[in-house]
């Protein structure tokens, strides 16, 4: 009889363990949106994971630190994002997806398209031809706008008509304002 009961027990405890396990492997396959906002000093840069695993970033930083960060939530193999949106292009949003764009191919690039005379500006309109040539769709940014992720849209609110080719004084009153829904 005490046979049998340890035959049962530990069938009985595999079984358990079994469940647990599976348990374990649902909750871990995340089902929400995941959004970080990335240390970069003194400047802006988010990177959103999508339920159905779409990568996307908003602005790169004044440096290469959201290379860094990006490169610890994204598996070491994946060298693509899905789409980066850039809200205008001062140092503090553009330098960082500098050595973004040299490192990852990107499928859409979202930007305002407008002036600057800056050497990071120039090395990113040769960047932005480079990710043309390897299949990316440069995409101007303009009102209602609408951009679809899985389950994710994003929606432009302004600028609210092109500012394409334009050389304005205050960069940062084109930049690109925009609702994420879920």
């Amino acid at each position: 009889m005490s046979k049998k009961f340890y035959i049962v027990a530990v069938i009985f405890l595999f079984a358990l363990n079994v469940y647990c396990w599976k348990e374990v492997f649902i909750l871990s396959d995340n089902k929400n949106l995941k959004v970080y906002f990335l240390d970069v000093g003194q400047g802006d840069s988010a990177f959103i994971k999508t339920p159905e695993n779409h990568q996307i970033m908003i602005d790169g930083g004044p440096n290469s630190k959201a290379l860094l960060h990006i490169a610890r939530l994204m598996p070491y193999f994946d060298r693509s994002l899905d789409l980066i949106i850039l809200t205008h292009p001062d140092a503090d949003h553009l330098d960082g997806f500098i050595s973004i764009l040299q490192k990852y191919r990107v499928n859409y690039i979202v930007w305002t398209g407008v002036k600057k005379t800056t050497g990071d500006y120039q090395k990113w309109l040769s960047l932005l031809e480079q990710q043309k040539k390897m299949g990316s769709h440069i995409i101007i940014a303009k009102e209602n706008q609408t951009i679809k992720a899985g389950r994710l849209l994003i929606k432009t609110l302004y600028p609210l008509e092109s500012v394409e080719g334009e050389d304005p004084r205050q960069v940062n009153e084109t930049s690109i304002i925009f609702h994420l829904f879920f």
